[in-house]
């Protein structure tokens, strides 16, 4: 703030008293429309967020039913090479884990010296090609010890991918041990999830070149069930490592497919077995609560201790103005307008984001999305400065103040919702796989059009969500593409993200690619390449 500026906000706050006055208490009045929750408490007041969140979270699930306890038994206690707090196990309510045990073995741990040496591309690029295409001990011994030492803490997986709930506690410590701010929480075992996903996708192939194909199928099913169980944390994170674990999923079952060549009983079989899923968890509920109580949580840490107190945290620009200055406009606004405010952006994107369509929901987010940025760019600090200490403009000034938060708190989320889009799309092409597979066992070629499979292999034919028109479907003369019109609406002839040249089209095309392309969601190296898209069409 310009050195002028500064002097004039100083004497206006010193003619209104505001610098001399009695600050208030720091601690945010509860109210069902303004804090939503209403306790429990921290010993200075404030409302503690963290065990208000996890409450919810965890609803009635047990350590007999929470999926995350024995993925924590698989993973172990040091999931990022630090010991898990022990709140973790508290929520979870089981005891803490030894250091030493039974756990999942990392690439790192048996394929050091090649991971670490000169071409660690090339190692990667070998367990691409082996997710791709059936595998033998033979070929790879090395690989298939690894799997074989992680067969145990795997078989947990499968055990912990079968039980309905998921319940991973946010969990947030300062040095001191006193609670932080709940939006630094660490997500300690999300990303090491996505690793055992990979590992089975792994095991799949393997699976097939032995032609164990029930134990293959077995584990494309744990995936598909660990990525929607992950899908249902409380983060936007986990839904995006969610719906990454349901896309590696849906890879290996074509591929699976492929190579299994099942009678048409047995890929009826599979496909019900797909149809019994359950659904990946709705963006709209992670805003509902944890993204919700994020902002909450933010607003009383910043009333509290001011915008310094989440500097660390926050990715934009904080105020330049001196701290007694802030400290004082802080409490001189109307925190139940503020939070009002805040709230209020949130229902409006919970509202559009519960909509029935796509094209709905992306009409709303895209206004909402342009509304916030514009009531964030004229939420100017100095202006708030100013007019929190004037009396008739005191509520204007709260009201821009939680326009002002909400615009550094609460995410864009349209990347995340087209990723959702995307995967529903793609499982719905995945369907109509296993339901041509069956037709192509009985007839020994692929029907016409896709309005043949209709009563004897697929009750309906699902519609591609970005048109809401049927899928695109064309044979050819050894298989087929089926897909949708993906983001820009249109057909662009089957021409998907990998190809070239490059078009947005979602689907697949049997034969299936032969080799292995990162989804759009997946991490870079160290990490294994994860998930199946499109190879090329030229």
């Amino acid at each position: 703030m310009p050195f002028r500026t500064l002097v004039a906000v100083a004497v206006a706050f010193a003619l209104t008293g505001v610098l001399l006055a009695v600050d208030p208490p720091r601690a945010l009045p509860p109210g069902k429309d303004t804090t939503v929750v209403t306790g429990p408490f921290d010993k200075d007041g404030t409302i503690n967020y963290e065990t208000a969140l996890n409450e919810r979270m965890k609803g009635k699930s047990t350590a007999d039913t929470n999926a995350v306890v024995l993925l924590l038994k698989a993973i172990g206690p040091k999931p990022e090479g630090s010991l898990l707090h022990a709140d973790y196990y508290k929520w979870l309510g089981v005891k803490e884990l030894p250091e030493k045990g039974d756990y999942v073995v990392r690439q790192i741990e048996l394929f050091e010296d090649e991971i670490r040496g000169e071409d660690p591309q090339a190692f990667w690029d070998r367990e691409a090609d082996l997710r791709a295409r059936p595998w033998t001990a033979n070929e790879e011994p090395k690989l298939a010890e690894w799997l074989a030492v992680n067969a145990k803490p795997l078989k947990l997986v499968a055990e912990a991918a079968r039980r309905p709930d998921y319940f991973y506690p946010f969990i947030s410590r300062r040095q001191n041990g006193e609670r932080d701010v709940l939006i630094g929480s660490l997500l300690s075992m999300v990303q090491r999830t996505r690793e055992l996903a990979s590992i089975l996708s792994l095991r799949v192939m393997f699976h097939c070149g032995g032609k164990r194909y029930d134990a293959a199928w077995a584990d494309v099913l744990t995936m598909h069930r660990l990525g929607r169980l992950v899908s249902k944390g409380g983060s936007l994170i986990e839904l995006l490592v969610g719906i990454a674990i349901d896309a590696t999923a849906r890879g290996q079952a074509l591929r699976f497919l492929e190579v299994a060549k099942p009678d048409a009983k047995q890929a009826l079989s599979y496909r019900d077995d797909l149809l019994k899923l359950p659904p990946l968890a709705t963006l709209a509920d992670k805003i509902d609560l944890l993204e919700r109580f994020m902002f909450l949580d933010g607003a009383q840490f910043i009333r509290r201790d001011g915008f310094r107190s989440m500097a660390g945290l926050l990715d934009r620009d904080l105020p330049d103005v001196p701290e007694e200055v802030v400290n004082a406009t802080l409490a001189r606004l109307d925190w139940d307008r503020v939070l009002k405010t805040g709230n209020g952006w949130h229902d409006k994107m919970v509202a559009g984001l519960r909509k029935p369509t796509r094209a709905d929901r992306q009409t709303a987010l895209a206004a909402l999305e342009a509304d916030l940025k514009k009531a964030k760019a004229a939420a100017a600090f100095d202006g708030i400065i100013r007019d929190s200490g004037a009396a008739d403009k005191r509520a204007a000034a709260s009201d821009r103040a939680g326009d002002l938060l909400t615009g550094l708190l609460l995410p864009t989320v349209a990347k995340v919702s087209e990723a959702a889009d995307r995967q529903e799309v793609q499982f719905r092409t995945e369907l109509l796989a296993f339901a041509l597979a069956a037709h192509y066992a009985d007839h020994k070629k692929y029907p016409a059009k896709l309005a043949d499979l209709v009563l004897k292999y697929a009750a309906t034919i699902p519609c591609d969500t970005y048109s809401g028109k049927e899928l695109l479907y064309k044979p050819n003369a050894t298989g087929y593409e089926l897909y949708s019109v993906g983001v820009n609406g249109r057909d662009d002839g089957g021409h998907m993200l990998h190809d070239e040249p490059r078009g947005d089209d979602y689907g697949l095309r049997m034969p299936h690619a032969k080799k292995v392309w990162p989804t759009p969601d997946a991490p870079k190296w160290p990490f294994p390449p994860g998930g199946a898209g499109n190879g090329p069409k030229k």
